[in-house]
């Protein structure tokens, strides 16, 4: 018989996605601070031995260990796993980092037009920051996961934008989980709000997983943390919460619920009235309290705005923009297809995050799917005069890289793409601008030269089946 042990007091912490990983190394050779590397630990914090009566056949559970039940064997290490570790060995100096010629070239050249590029002068707002810490659409490739963005105001706290299913496992290796008073768990005590655009899959199964880590911080946070939804989220809330403590009761720091419906950009009667009309009784449903949370959560972040916006998806699905008092606007699209409404709410944002799940070849399939092209994500951003347009929510159809933007922006609106676990100040948005031709050279050569195809995709413009939410 043999003993399987769960513990990550007791057991290593390595990278599970290693080729990922092997990626952000690469990238930090590009710029450290806009990709940092992953964080891992190879070594126990305590060990095993030092508990009591353990039996004798003991095996620590870990991602690479095969579990057979029928028939009965013992557990064994995946050697192949092991095998195909890209990162690890990198990490350790055990191996060197290989660049090809040309892409050490392009990262060279990046680095010089980024040095070259005007310095204006500098904003109030320039340390904003936004972590992308999942951007692929529907489900997690070898190199994206599903939907979530981290905003950090500086001073004010942060927000997150959807909270798709291994959001927690994006935080803690994007900023380490050791430590209690530090890393992920300071991000998750400076966590203000969590806005969740609607309810589809890949973009809210994360959360009760962040709420209940949450509800672990030892003392608890000092404000409460504002979730906004849709009816539908609230009532999975509730009924979760009977099972498992996720902070909906406690008084003072806990989860507060608002209603997306109630803070439309048209007014709070649109829930009345509008397209998608609140009709349920339920007593935390009442469209005033969350109107008046609204002014609480604002003064929390240093906002003098923050409304939701009705767009065009295949279910009730929100937008957002934040007005900030230092007069800084930033828009998020949720999922949907080109919508004026968007273009409405958000005149002269200064970062505009949209959705861009189809190529521009797929343009009739993104209308049936109810989701935007990179084109037509551009042309939203442009129709509303933003600054900056972060594109995300890319189809597996791209596993590395999405379709390539250049030359698809007028020289006004200064467009980027969004990657896991990039550091993305709002300073520096002409930076990664500056990159994309690097990055562009970056992921051909890992699409040729990548070994462990899983989505069966060998280019980065072949189409694939997989369905898109």
């Amino acid at each position: 018989m043999s003993h399987i042990v769960a513990s990550r007091q007791h057991a290593p912490d390595p990278v599970t996605f290693t080729s990922a990983a092997a990626n952000q190394i690469a990238l930090s050779k590009l710029d450290a601070d806009m990709f940092p590397g992953h964080s891992y630990r190879l070594n126990a914090l305590k060990d095993l031995s030092s508990i009591p009566s353990l039996p004798s056949n003991i095996h620590l559970l870990r991602s690479s260990l095969n579990v057979e039940v029928r028939p009965p064997r013992e557990p064994t290490v995946d050697q192949a796993t092991l095998d195909s570790d890209r990162f690890h060995p990198i990490a350790t100096g055990e191996r060197s980092l290989y660049l090809p010629d040309e892409v050490r070239k392009a990262f060279k050249k990046a680095g010089a037009d980024a040095a070259a590029l005007p310095r204006g002068s500098p904003r109030s707002y320039d340390g904003v920051t936004i972590v992308p810490l999942g951007t692929s659409s529907a489900l997690p490739s070898k190199y994206r996961n599903v939907s979530s963005t981290l905003v950090q105001i500086p001073g004010h706290g942060n927000i997150l934008l959807d909270c798709g299913e291994g959001t927690w496992g994006q935080l803690a290796r994007a900023f380490g989980s050791d430590d209690m008073s530090a890393g992920a768990w300071q991000v998750l005590r400076d966590l203000k709000c969590i806005f969740l655009s609607h309810i589809h899959g890949d973009h809210h199964i994360g959360l009760a997983k962040v709420l209940a880590m949450r509800k672990q911080l030892n003392p608890p946070p000092k404000e409460p943390l504002y979730v906004v939804g849709i009816r539908s989220l609230h009532l999975y809330l509730h009924e979760l919460s009977d099972l498992e403590d996720l902070g909906l009761n406690d008084p003072i720091t806990g989860v507060v619920l608002l209603l997306s419906d109630s803070l439309n950009f048209r007014g709070p009667n649109i829930a009345r009235y509008g397209r998608w009309q609140l009709k349920d009784e339920e007593d935390w449903m009442d469209n005033e309290r969350s109107v008046a949370l609204n002014k609480d959560l604002c003064a929390l972040l240093g906002l003098s705005a923050f409304t939701t916006v009705d767009v065009d998806h295949r279910t009730r699905c929100y937008g957002l923009v934040l007005d900030h008092n230092e007069k800084w606007r930033l828009v998020f699209s949720g999922d949907t297809k080109p919508t004026q409404n968007l273009v409405q709410a958000g005149k002269n944002a200064t970062v505009l995050i949209h959705e861009a799940t189809m190529g521009d070849d797929q343009e009739e399939l993104a209308a049936q799917k109810a989701h935007s092209t990179v084109g037509q994500a551009i042309s939203i951003g442009t129709d509303m005069k933003a600054s900056n347009i972060m594109l995300t929510h890319f189809s597996a159809r791209y596993p590395k890289m999405p379709p390539a933007i250049v030359n698809k922006s007028d020289s006004k609106t200064n467009v980027v793409l969004a990657f896991d676990h990039a550091r993305v100040r709002f300073g520096d948005m002409m930076k990664l601008r500056t990159y994309l031709p690097a990055l562009e050279a970056f992921y051909g050569e890992v699409a040729v030269d990548d070994d462990d195809n899983d989505e069966g995709i060998t280019t980065l413009l072949v189409e694939s089946n997989v369905p898109d939410a």
